[in-house]
């Protein structure tokens, strides 16, 4: 996905992507009813950056930060061995990214990004 950052000139440009990440994550959550959960889930994890190579200037190497993330979501029991789900996810790079743009600027970016899932599990 393409990552966007916001300036102080209250411009965006997209300026990289990110082609993969990863995540460690933990739920707690509270039945609501012995079919629905309610969760919240936070994790720690690193995101990979690639600049654009039309906006940056040679020597910006893509490179990993590493992340927080924190989010909220619903299971529900449809039948006795499938499930569906559906969470909110918000992570932030903990570190800066540092971004060299064509007039040798050096920016100093904290990507973050905002996902929701939708997904369904069997179980076996």
């Amino acid at each position: 996905h393409t990552a966007t950052w916001d300036f102080v000139d209250d411009e965006s440009r997209d300026i990289g992507s990110s082609d993969h990440k990863g995540q460690v994550s933990a739920r707690f959550g509270f039945l609501a009813n012995p079919a629905t959960l309610i969760y919240a889930r936070a994790g720690w994890g690193l995101m990979h950056i690639n600049p654009d190579e039309l906006l940056s200037e040679p020597g910006t190497e893509s490179a990993y930060v590493q992340t927080l993330s924190a989010g909220l979501g619903v299971e529900v029991m449809t039948s006795p061995n499938s499930l569906l789900r559906a969470e909110g996810i918000y992570t932030t790079a903990i570190e800066e990214y540092r971004f060299n743009d064509t007039v040798l600027n050096p920016l100093y970016i904290k990507p973050s990004s905002l996902s929701a899932r939708v997904g369904m599990a069997f179980l076996f």
